[in-house]
């Protein structure tokens, strides 16, 4: 019989039982419904980091995370004003996004070298996967951009016969590879963020959360904010750092899960 994710972490610095949102400094694309399916987008004002967090940790009436942009390559299959594209609907697409990387490699989001519009810092909640699982979320797929057949396939999913039929998959259809336009300089390739979404916001409980992430320095206003409902901690802790920490606050379900 196969060992539970639960136990086999235990053994495992590959694996862990938490997902972890991370937020970051940089805009976010607004989308314009101009009707008949048509729309526009332009990008938001830049927001931190770290009043992304405190914004969601205090909506009201309940903690949520906003799907803010649409993702993935269905993206590229949205009608625009100047262009018929695929007919897939923004909202299909939006997204909350979460990384089941090991705590000890998160500090490799924040210190990656690969271009992005918006940089990942220290700042985000993680929590248990089966609550994410349970709320919707899964793991993203890849497509290589090389193969032709895989891409076709993913065109035959936004034509119109069978567009509605596939829209519960497109959220999680991502890829890697040689770009697909011109304007695109690198390759194509974030495969190790081991990226799961949730389609549309995610609403929680703050008893939901395991804990949150955030410079040392700032530890004490956060764990202050959410009323030391769940602690937070600084990604680049080693294990001792983060066992230590769990266990002055009596978090013993985390200590055992590190």
């Amino acid at each position: 019989m196969a060992k539970p994710l639960s136990i086999l972490t235990k053994d495992r610095a590959d694996l862990s039982q938490f997902l972890v949102h991370l937020t970051r400094n940089g805009s976010y694309e607004v989308y314009t419904d101009l009707g008949n399916n048509r729309y526009t987008w332009k990008n938001s004002d830049i927001i931190k980091a770290d009043d992304s967090l405190k914004r969601i940790l205090t909506n009201q009436p309940n903690p949520s995370i906003e799907a803010r942009s649409p993702l993935g390559y269905f993206k590229f299959k949205i009608d625009t004003r100047w262009k018929n594209r695929g007919g897939v609907s923004p909202k299909w697409i939006k997204c909350v996004c979460f990384s089941e990387a090991p705590l000890l490699e998160l500090k490799h989001f924040y210190k990656a070298t690969v271009r992005k519009r918006n940089e990942y810092k220290k700042y985000g909640l993680a929590f248990w996967s089966h609550t994410i699982r349970a709320r919707g979320g899964n793991p993203i797929f890849y497509v290589d951009t090389k193969k032709q057949h895989l891409m076709s396939g993913l065109d035959i999913m936004a034509r119109p016969s069978h567009i509605i039929q596939f829209a519960p998959l497109m959220p999680f259809m991502e890829l890697f590879g040689p770009p697909l336009y011109r304007s695109a300089v690198d390759e194509i390739d974030f495969r190790w963020e081991r990226e799961w979404r949730v389609p549309g916001n995610l609403s929680f409980q703050l008893k939901e959360v395991a804990f949150g992430i955030c410079p040392e320095n700032q530890i004490p206003e956060f764990e202050k904010l959410v009323s030391n409902t769940f602690p937070f901690i600084d990604p680049d802790w080693t294990v001792e750092q983060l066992r230590d920490h769990f266990e002055k606050g009596g978090f013993v379900q985390l200590v055992e899960a590190i």
